[in-house]
């Protein structure tokens, strides 16, 4: 990866121009991960603002009595970690899926920006945002709907992000159940049950949605 490569990534990430991504990445500390490492945690002494350059990682969370639940994942030019000097209460870690890179900037340093560049705060309020709308969507999906109405949501928020409704690559069931903190058996029956039903129809390409509306009927 080339650092011109990364300055387009920090561009994208913070929607800046070419001279600030070159500051932020001249201020940031960079690291290369392996897979399944944590990249960031709640409890480390350090906190720091992450840029994800490369890979892919998700934020677990984790109660008093030890279980855990999948937050959040993030991509490629996704902000995590603590945007601002602060304490936080909950147990999180951001563990790697892939090899990753990361670009990391202090407390300070990212608020420096923002006080001088106003698009970088803009930036971190749609990160923040982002995070928020996620976490808001997976509380109220787990009050309300049940583990195969929470299936049904998830498959229908894939469908709508792709173009024609195939969603590529196709759900790894293991990952969608412990995303939705359900027990891999109940996410295989529903989607077994879907299938059956002709609702979804896995393919060559992918998973893709055959009939969105009984789909939407079955989120309850």
């Amino acid at each position: 990866m080339t650092n011109g490569e990364d300055c387009a990534t920090i561009r994208a990430s913070f929607r800046c121009d070419a001279p600030v991504a070159e500051s932020i990445l001249l201020k940031s500390r960079k690291a290369r991960h392996r897979r399944r490492a944590v990249l960031y945690s709640s409890s480390a002494d350090e906190k720091d603002a992450l840029v994800l350059l490369q890979g892919s990682a998700h934020e677990m969370a984790y109660g008093r009595s030890g279980q855990s639940l999948k937050i959040d994942q993030f991509s490629k030019g996704d902000l995590f970690g603590d945007f601002i000097d602060g304490n936080q209460d909950t147990a999180t870690e951001v563990i790697g899926q892939t090899e990753t890179r990361t670009a990391a900037l202090s407390p300070a340093s990212l608020n420096g920006f923002m006080e001088c560049h106003p698009c970088v705060a803009h930036a971190v309020l749609h990160h923040t945002f982002r995070q928020y709308s996620k976490l808001k969507s997976l509380v109220v999906d787990g009050l309300l709907l049940s583990g195969t109405g929470r299936i049904c949501a998830e498959i229908l928020r894939l469908c709508d992000a792709s173009e024609d409704g195939v969603i590529r690559p196709s759900p790894v069931v293991s990952r969608l159940a412990l995303q939705l903190n359900l027990s891999r058996g109940t996410a295989s029956r529903t989607l077994s049950n879907l299938e059956k039903k002709g609702i979804i129809e896995w393919t060559a390409e992918g998973l893709k949605v055959v009939s969105r509306h009984r789909l939407e009927e079955m989120i309850i």
